[in-house]
């Protein structure tokens, strides 16, 4: 991870978002956060927000924005994700 944060710097990379699959499966994902927060990188979480409750304290305090992303009504999003998406009505 040293060298991408070496290079991030060299850059002068001031933003990143991780998307695809799901950003909060990766298991040193705020390991990674606290050394892009230590050299002022801003991150920006894209999700299918099914773990964000299971994870909020973690994504408060290491990622600047969180974008969620819908599939479409309860119908459709539970046809393509294969989950269930629990709403309240």
């Amino acid at each position: 991870m040293a060298i991408h944060i070496d290079a991030f710097k060299k850059l002068g990379i001031k933003r990143v978002a991780f998307s695809g699959g799901e950003a909060l499966m990766h298991t040193n994902l705020w390991k990674f956060c606290d050394q892009l927060n230590a050299i002022g990188v801003k991150i920006s979480l894209l999700s299918t927000g099914l773990s964000l409750k299971a994870n909020a304290s973690d994504v408060v305090s290491h990622v600047d924005d969180v974008i969620v992303s819908l599939d479409g009504s309860k119908e459709i999003h539970n046809r393509i994700r294969n989950i269930p998406m629990l709403m309240k009505n």
